[in-house]
């Protein structure tokens, strides 16, 4: 066995000091626990429930490198939560070898309840562990499952070992760290960031060119290993178990054909697949039980586009537990991710990964969902108020462009924002016109907007800025009837007053970012109430700061959504926050003013005013839905409740008869 230096890792009550005294044994290494060789100062520290800080760790590292040094066999406990610590354990330990025990909080905390005479001190210094734990890639430790007895852990650990697999010390293995079926636009870009990132893939595609390009893009980069496969046995054997296989295909029952070709091709009930294409996220839960037995079945919604998925993506992942922390490391390797202050890093840059666990089976689909619909009604938006100010102002494009670079530097700062801008200022390549003016206005649209829509509808959640997004998308696309609207209509409007037009773009500016607000409130109130319904018991902070970079709607204002939630876990609406209350208090005019002289000059602004109704109807204490159900109770029946009686009781009035009586029903 060629692992003579091994350090057994992991927080604190994950089992690391007694099986690695039991490894040490089983390999006649000599043993030493990294716990013993702490200052007296670190030890009083943590008796105080007081976390270590990284100066703190320093001296010890360097401690227990030494040791490794000094021995030429050995076996050491040792929690090494981070990469810069592992780097020092490192030092002169070039085929140092890791093992990772890996297990829940849950799990680890009841063992620490367990414990006797051991200085570590409280749930909240295993947090502050949990924290600070940043995990090592599958290509730098083995993994090792903590849940099953001691003697499998330490047996499997022994198996691991024997058969010389671990990825850090031989990155140019025989077995690939993961597989990828469907190399088009997307599954190629997703398979050039895992090998950016040193993973191994092994490819397949039924179309050889795909293959070829992707072989041949592969090579150039010449970091991990790219394992073009002519079959799916071939591709399934490149792999070590579990293992694990992306599909990067189109959604529907392709799907469940290629899924089951794997399993005629030798996929096994441990092996993970996970579907990253868009599908619909009851079709994520209906293949989760129907591969339930038969193979770990996973998704991940990937956000960002080709150069998302090349070169950092926000990724929505649910499914397992289990299987999570399984393509954990990988998948928060390839995402995009961002600094302390909460900005989007370069990519191979270290950060904050924006790859989030939703949760249960399908979540990630859903929330991908209703990122999607978001986006309809962002893009929507800022068309509308591009729309203003070309129609209005008469201002052309560029200018316009210029606008939203400024805009972009403040509170609407957002890849949206930034795009537009750099699209306006965009000449077109064959005539002297701007490129805008040369595109037909004619919106296409992929559905997942529309499948927002439904499901708010399905639910009875209301989202209309996000559903009025669609219907302009689908109105846009009837030219020939908009072409003979426009001769045969004809709009009674004011003229624009154009002597401040500065007020005007201000006020443009504020009623951008209050429908703006609208829409995302309508988007984390519809996960809400799924979530609710689907007892999802979703995460809206980590949901905020997953697409805080590398997604469509990646936005500064994300950073304030993750707060809100932050201080008020259980917020029933975003617009109940008191910052983005605030916000609207103060630019509420100027989006009143914006709607209002929208409608005056004849401008159609379909989603900037429905959020403003939106927002109107949310704060108005009585609508007129009294009458409506007075109405339904008149030709149906359908009976309506009292406000000075329990809401539970029902009432009908007998319409038909003279006199009038009211019954209880």
């Amino acid at each position: 066995m060629n692992n003579k230096k091994i350090v057994v890792m992991g927080v604190s009550g994950c089992g690391k000091s007694h099986i690695g005294h039991l490894l040490a044994q089983s390999l006649n290494y000599s043993f030493f626990d990294g716990d013993d060789f702490h200052p007296q100062s670190n030890v009083d520290k943590m008796r105080q429930g007081i976390p270590l800080t990284d100066e703190d760790r320093v001296d010890w590292l360097h401690t227990l490198n030494q040791l490794l040094i000094d021995n030429e066999s050995a076996v050491i406990a040792c929690s090494a939560l981070k990469p810069e610590y592992r780097d020092i354990l490192r030092i002169n330990n070039e085929d140092l070898t890791f093992i990772y025990l890996q297990g829940e909080f849950d799990t680890i905390w009841q063992r620490h309840q367990k414990r006797d005479n051991h200085w570590f001190n409280g749930k909240s210094m295993l947090e502050s562990q949990f924290d600070t734990l940043v995990e090592p890639m599958p290509n730098e430790a083995i993994f090792i499952d903590i849940t099953p007895p001691v003697e499998t852990v330490l047996h499997n650990i022994q198996q691991e070992l024997k058969q010389g697999i671990l990825m850090s010390n031989s990155p140019s293995s025989n077995h690939s760290h993961i597989a990828m079926i469907g190399l088009g636009v997307m599954g190629k870009s997703l398979t050039l960031n895992l090998l950016d990132n040193q993973f191994n893939v092994a490819g397949f595609d039924i179309n050889e060119q795909h293959l070829s390009a992707t072989s041949q893009e592969a090579q150039q980069l010449n970091k991990g290993s790219f394992l073009p496969c002519n079959s799916l046995t071939e591709l399934l054997n490149s792999l070590k178990s579990p293992r694990v296989v992306a599909l990067s295909i189109p959604a529907g029952n392709i799907v469940e054909q290629v899924i089951d070709d794997l399993l005629k091709s030798g996929l096994e009930p441990q092996d993970i697949v996970i579907d990253t294409g868009n599908s619909l996220w009851t079709d994520t839960i209906a293949r989760e039980a129907k591969y339930q037995g038969k193979l770990q079945f996973f998704s991940t919604a990937v956000s960002g586009g080709e150069q998302g998925a090349r070169f950092g993506p926000a990724l929505m992942a649910s499914g397992s537990e289990k299987a999570w922390q399984s393509i954990k490391p990988m998948w928060n390797a390839i995402a995009a991710k961002v600094d302390s202050n909460g900005l989007p890093v370069p990519p191979l840059h270290d950060g904050e990964p924006c790859a989030t666990y939703t949760g249960p089976s399908g979540s990630g689909h859903f929330v991908k969902m209703v990122h999607n619909g978001i986006e309809y009604a962002d893009m929507q938006l800022i068309c509308e108020v591009y729309h203003y100010l070309r129609s209005a102002l008469q201002l052309p494009p560029s200018q316009i462009g210029d606008i939203f670079t400024q805009w972009n530097k403040g509170i609407l700062n957002s890849y949206l924002i930034e795009i537009t801008a750099d699209i306006l200022k965009q000449q077109d390549f064959l005539t002297e016109h701007p490129l805008v003016d040369m595109i037909l206005d004619k919106a296409g649209q992929k559905g997942t907007g529309t499948w927002t829509a439904i499901n708010s509808l399905e639910i009875g959640c209301p989202t209309p800025t996000i559903t009025q997004s669609v219907y302009a998308r689908s109105l846009s696309s009837l030219k020939s009837r908009r072409l003979i609207g426009a001769q045969c209509l004809k709009a009674k409007v004011q003229p624009v007053d154009k002597t401040n037009p500065s007020a005007i773009i201000n006020e443009l500016h504020d009623a951008l970012y209050c429908a703006k607000l609208c829409a995302y409130a309508q988007g984390f109130d519809l996960m809400k109430a799924t979530s609710e319904q689907q007892n999802w018991q979703l995460n809206f902070v980590d949901i905020a700061k997953g697409w805080r970079a590398g997604c469509i709607i990646r936005a500064t204002f994300l950073q304030d959504i993750a707060n809100a939630y932050q201080q008020t876990p259980k917020l029933d609406n975003l617009l109940f926050a008191d910052h983005f209350a605030h916000q609207v208090e103060n630019r509420q005019l100027s989006w009143r003013k914006t709607v209002s002289n929208s409608s005056l000059h004849g401008i159609p602004m379909p989603g900037i005013s429905s959020a403003l109704n939106y927002f109107d109807s949310m704060n108005c204490e009585t609508l007129p839905a009294n009458l409506l159900q007075a109405q339904r109770d008149f030709f149906g029946s359908h009976t309506y409740s009292r406000i000075d009686q329990p809401e539970s009781n029902k009432y009908h009035v007998e319409w038909g008869k003279s006199p009038r009586i009211e019954v209880k029903r």
